[in-house]
């Protein structure tokens, strides 16, 4: 019976690689598209070339969201922290996060070698993500103060009743909590291992699934097997530069699904010892990037409606891929990609234009978005540009998304209530108000935190507060489908300061693929009795002569938000 049983792991695993490509075969409404085997020519390069960056960007976009989760309870709970020495004995314990919120450790005992034990996260906040919601953790430890030992944990995130939600914040003038990027939710299971000798060293493994949401869209994401050794190190220079360096190996397998108009799209990725290397460096005079990767990566596709070339490819770093603060495209670096048809060498000039040469074959492009959108799949890594959001500044784009976040003081008090509020004109020139639309916590529908809202309608374009925070930091965000001719105005009410000293609140304007931002504010009064004018904040006005071309204003204070009391 052994013998038969090995027997027939070989023929089991052979049919599901043939029911596999079947399958792949299926899901294509047209015909499959070009494989790397195809004769390369500048076009194929570019395609390729893309292709495969933003299956690398996809990896390392991945990690950086999830291996914070892993690390932060590592560093938190299990003290690898030099100046934190835990003493949890079972009871139920709260720990600060390393940039605000809890964790809540129930069942957790440091007298116990190996571990079972629940972590409800609050706000919780590490390294540019938000956690809330439920781990399981399992495993043992024996680290030890002194600097000795070896953590292995395997976290189940999220439980039977819903899933863990990591809110990911793109950093904007120099703030990591700044604009909210995107949604990850996941049910999936996290092995993350790490010794106390190198607690910058880990190595995490992923299976499971989760659903990635930049409010564009939302991505199916598959696990399977994969894995990322990473390092993350932060060093301050000369001047009082800081530089922080995120390193990953990914190995294993991504699965990325996307329903269309047109159908669902699949996107399969592979990846061998790719090496990923992000270096980010700040100083008085701005942030910079440098990106580089290496090693192998294979890009399959249900369909050439997506790329049209897919296939295994090396990718190799001449020169770092160089980045500006704020700023989208690279303005210097050089890539190499091969494959069995071919090699394509990338090369980015000062002024942001980009180069494909294929055997002398050139293919040129104005800027970054031309080669980038020849693929039509998720890298989770989009960048944005971002300015100040001064009156007159112009801003085009066929969505708008508006992101509120908040500081209290004291520090060790995070518990206010503020509230975003869009006010919509159909007259793109309004002389008085109030507006003709709404969206704030009070429209839609809901009436609390969490409850379920429903678009308000601005011209007919669906328009949603789809997160609302009652309880401190934030975000609360509004997404617009559409950019309709009229006028907007967007403030933000002191509703409920719950007894802080002073509450100073962060708003940015994403439009197009540009981030505008604006002085942040700080209330010393709240709102509570509907009666204070000093607990708004006018953030900016929005004209929009026509749809999708718009012009940031000054507040003009003849026009409300709304004029009924109750709703403030």
């Amino acid at each position: 019976m052994k013998v038969a049983k090995k027997g027939i792991f070989p023929v089991l695993y052979c049919f599901l690689c043939v029911v596999l490509i079947l399958w792949l075969k299926g899901c294509a409404n047209e015909r499959v598209p070009n494989s790397a085997g195809a004769a390369l020519n500048a076009d194929l390069g570019a395609r390729a070339l893309n292709s495969s960056l933003k299956a690398a960007e996809a990896g390392t976009g991945l990690s950086k969201m999830l291996s914070p989760l892993g690390k932060g309870v590592a560093k938190q709970v299990f003290g690898l922290d030099p100046a934190f020495v835990p003493t949890f004995s079972g009871s139920p314990a709260e720990v600060n996060c390393t940039d605000g919120g809890t964790m809540l450790l129930t069942g957790f005992d440091t007298a116990q070698t190996d571990f079972n034990f629940q972590i409800d996260f609050s706000n919780c906040r590490e390294n540019g993500i938000q956690i809330d919601g439920v781990a399981l953790a399992q495993g043992s430890s024996n680290l030890s103060v002194s600097a000795s030992g070896r953590l292995e944990m395997t976290l189940t995130l999220g439980d039977a009743k819903n899933n863990l939600l990591i809110q990911n914040f793109q950093t904007v003038n120099s703030k990591r909590y700044g604009h909210l990027k995107s949604l990850l939710s996941t049910k999936l299971t996290l092995r993350y291992q790490v010794s106390a000798d190198r607690i910058n060293a880990f190595k995490m493994t992923l299976n499971g699934s989760a659903s990635y949401d930049d409010f564009f869209e939302k991505t199916g994401i598959t696990f399977l097997d994969f894995s990322t050794d990473g390092i993350l190190e932060t060093q301050t220079l000369s001047f009082g530069d800081i530089e922080t360096a995120s390193t990953f190996v990914m190995n294993g397998d991504i699965r990325e699904s996307q329903s269309k108009n047109d159908g669902t799209h699949l996107t399969f990725l592979t990846y061998k010892n790719l090496l990923s290397q992000n270096i980010v460096t700040e100083s008085t005079s701005g942030q910079t990037k440098d990106l580089s990767f290496s090693g192998d990566v294979t890009v399959l596709f249900s369909s050439n409606r997506d790329c049209g070339f897919q296939g295994a490819f090396s990718i190799e770093t001449l020169t770092p891929l160089h980045y500006l603060e704020g700023e989208t495209c690279p303005v210097s670096g050089a890539l190499r990609l091969s494959s069995v048809s071919g090699i394509a060498n990338h090369k980015v000039n000062a002024d942001q234009s980009m180069e494909i040469d294929v055997n002398g074959e050139v293919r040129s492009f104005s800027d970054c978005s031309g080669l980038f959108g020849l693929c039509a799949f998720e890298n989770f890594q989009t960048g944005f540009l971002s300015k100040e959001g001064l009156p007159g500044t112009q801003a085009s784009g066929d969505r708008q998304f508006i992101t509120l976040v908040w500081r209290d003081s004291p520090s060790f008090l995070q518990v206010s209530d503020m509230d975003l509020h869009v006010g919509y004109y159909n007259n793109p020139r309004p002389a008085t108000g109030p507006a003709n639309a709404l969206v704030s916590w009070h429209s839609g529908g809901g009436d609390d935190c969490g409850d379920t809202r429903f678009p308000s309608l601005f011209s007919g374009v669906p328009a949603i507060l789809d997160i609302d925070d009652c309880s401190g930091f934030g975000p609360e965000h509004v997404s617009i489908s559409g950019l309709p001719a009229g006028y907007y105005v967007i403030a933000v009410n002191s509703f409920d300061m719950k007894g802080v000293g002073s509450t100073s609140v962060t708003v940015t304007v994403e439009i197009g693929k540009e981030v505008f931002t604006f002085p942040d504010k700080t209330f010393l009064v709240d709102d509570l009795d509907k009666t204070e004018p000093n607990a708004w904040y006018r953030v900016t006005d929005l004209q929009c002569l026509s749809p999708g071309v718009c012009t940031l204003l000054a507040p003009n204070p003849a026009l409300q938000v709304h004029d009924d009391p109750t709703l403030f």
